[in-house]
């Protein structure tokens, strides 16, 4: 079979824990990774949001998730082609990729 969507959320501790927060409000590197290497494995199944917004517009916070997601969808798209991030993974270069990561406000 098929993976058909994968949930994604936040966490203090590790993305896809259960805390319920927005994505990529607390660990946004590793949300970028995770769809990085989606993205690179040609993943074309939909994603869901495992948020439970307390205090929150529930609208409003599903916005910001499909808002947050469309632009680390771009943005790993864009890394992904960098020739720069190629050479650095193949060297181990992890200082490299979080200055350029920094530069790119991530």
């Amino acid at each position: 079979g098929k993976l058909f969507g994968v949930q994604l959320g936040d966490a203090y501790q590790r993305v896809g824990a259960e805390d319920g927060l927005a994505v990529a409000s607390v660990n946004p590197r590793m949300v970028l990774e995770v769809v990085h290497w989606m993205r690179k494995a040609g993943w074309d199944g939909i994603f869901y949001f495992d948020t439970f917004p307390m205090n929150e517009d529930p609208v409003r916070e599903c916005e910001m998730n499909i808002r947050t997601i469309t632009k680390m969808w771009r943005k790993a798209g864009e890394l992904g082609e960098s020739r720069r991030l190629k050479e650095y993974q193949a060297r181990h270069d992890a200082m490299s990729i979080m200055e350029m990561l920094e530069k790119e406000e991530l």
